[in-house]
């Protein structure tokens, strides 16, 4: 027989070690699903679920991922201070569209107003509950407030300078992994 040439036999004995190699894949795939490897404990019982990170015990004494509960909520929480400054400069684009270019001068009650013959305009805030004005030149915001600011532009850090092409700002916080906060400004 010539060297590199395929005999009948060759063929045969492939078919066989191809599908016994399946059969072991497949038991494994099943002893691992009845051993429950892989699964997370949710505090009824059965196997702790091994992440790789620290874990911690909770009070019913089941394993958990350390301080994941905590980063989903300050990221959450991030999500909606960045969201509400977002939904309180396109308030103020649509104050400005309903009332002759005018900014408004105050936040109460869910809404943006201006002058007593302004049109209101609601303001749906999900992590804040009320809104501070300012304006022009200011410090970076260290507290956990949304301020607009009138006829100003963002600056570096946070801060906020007179003038520039945005009638408004947003200024807000985003929480640290340390807790600490860092100051955001936000332009139209």
């Amino acid at each position: 027989m010539p060297p590199f040439s395929r005999s009948p036999q060759s063929e045969q004995g492939a078919l066989p070690i191809f599908v016994i190699a399946i059969v072991v894949v497949v038991a494994a795939v099943l002893l691992m699903a009845l051993m429950g490897v892989g699964k997370r404990n949710n505090g009824t019982g059965g196997a702790s679920f091994e992440t790789g990170g620290s874990t911690a015990k909770d009070t019913a004494g089941s394993t958990r991922p350390a301080a994941d509960g905590r980063a989903t909520a300050r990221a959450a929480a991030n999500t909606k201070r960045r969201t509400d400054a977002t939904a309180l400069l396109t308030a103020v684009k649509v104050f400005k569209a309903q009332n002759d270019n005018a900014l408004p001068g105050t936040f109460r009650n869910g809404s943006l107003y201006g002058a007593s013959t302004d049109k209101s305009v609601p303001v749906t805030l999900e992590h804040y509950s009320g809104v501070i004005f300012a304006d022009g030149d200011g410090l970076p915001n260290v507290a956990d407030v949304l301020v607009l600011v009138l006829a100003a532009e963002c600056a570096p850090g946070g801060a906020t300078r007179e003038g520039g092409n945005a009638a408004a700002v947003a200024q807000f916080v985003i929480e640290n992994v340390d807790g600490g906060l860092t100051p955001q400004c936000l332009s139209m």
